[in-house]
Order: C-alpha cells, then sequence, then structure tokens
C-alpha cells in the first residue's frame, strides 16, 4: 500500500465521519448537494463582482461628475471674465467718458443693437451715476431718471464700489 492510498483511505474515513449516511448511500443526493455547493460558490463570486463593479462604477461617475463641474466652473469663469471686460471697454469708451447722456445713450444703444463687442447674453446697458444712485442714460428709456435702489434692484441695495473710475460691474437689473 503506497501513501498516496493511505491518505485517500484516511480523507474517505473523515468524510464518512461528516456525510450522513443517506447522503453517501444515494448518488442523486451526492449530485444535489455538489450542485447546491457549486451555485452557492458561484453566487458568492458573482456576488463579489457585482459589489466590486458597483463601487468601480460609483468611482468612474464621481470622477466623471469632478470633472464636469470643473470644465463648466471654468467656462462660466470665463464667460464673467468676458462679461466684465466688455463692460470695462464699453467705459473706457470716449462717448461715455464725455458723461453726456445723450451721448452714452446712443453710443450703448448702438453697442446692444450692433452686437460687436457685447455677447447675446446682454439685453440693456446702463450708465449710473453713483453718487445720486440715478440712472443718466441706458438703453431701455424707462429706467432712465430711475433709483434702482428705491425700485428694490438687489444689485443696487449695497453700496457700490470700485477702485478707480476705469472699474465697471455687470449686473443684472
Amino acid at each position: 500500500m503506497s501513501m498516496d492510498d493511505t491518505d485517500n483511505q484516511s480523507l474517505g474515513r473523515r468524510l464518512a465521519a461528516v456525510v450522513p449516511t443517506r447522503i453517501r448511500s444515494s448518488y442523486v443526493a451526492k449530485t444535489a448537494v455538489v450542485f447546491v455547493l457549486v451555485v452557492l460558490v458561484l453566487g458568492a463570486v458573482g456576488g463579489s463582482m457585482f459589489l466590486q463593479t458597483g463601487a468601480a462604477l460609483r468611482t468612474d461617475t464621481n470622477e466623471q461628475l469632478t470633472k464636469s463641474t470643473g470644465l463648466q466652473a471654468e467656462a462660466i469663469g470665463q464667460w464673467i471674465g468676458l462679461m466684465k471686460e466688455e463692460a470695462r471697454l464699453l467705459s473706457r469708451s470716449s462717448a461715455v467718458r464725455s458723461r453726456d447722456s445723450d451721448t452714452v445713450t446712443t453710443y450703448l444703444s448702438q453697442e446692444v443693437e450692433q452686437r460687436s463687442k457685447l455677447p447675446p447674453e446682454v439685453t440693456a446697458a446702463h450708465y449710473l451715476d453713483r453718487s445720486a444712485m440715478v440712472i443718466e442714460a441706458s438703453t431701455r428709456p424707462a429706467f432712465v431718471g430711475v433709483n434702482p435702489r428705491e425700485e428694490g434692484v438687489p444689485w443696487a441695495q449695497e453700496r457700490l464700489s470700485f477702485e478707480s473710475a476705469d472699474d465697471s460691474t455687470s449686473i443684472e437689473f
């Protein structure tokens, strides 16, 4: 008798002690037990893969959302920069610097109508006397002479502050 035969007999005796006689004596019962064990192993492997895939998918989704949010924030930042630059260019024009209401209104109206410098989001432009808080010139005549603070316009509720006469601001009216 070889060493392998002894090991097989030893394993057989151990299994016989653990496995009930009813299963050991029935081919159908043995097949059913093996089938159940295979299903359990496959279920465990499948469940593990499912959980790992779900975690990887969540990570990928979060990364994509983070990238998308960053790109959108960058685009909005660029748009705001463009709006500020366009407002600054308008405020530096000789027509606006003349401080003549008719000249300013004509110039602003031409710029808004021609869209030569302004983005399409701009629908109106106003020239505000900050000390009196009165709109002196506007592309919308109904706003001329209006105190936006008294009208409850949100941007006018706080004090506008500029570092120099060349500063401008983009606001929603």
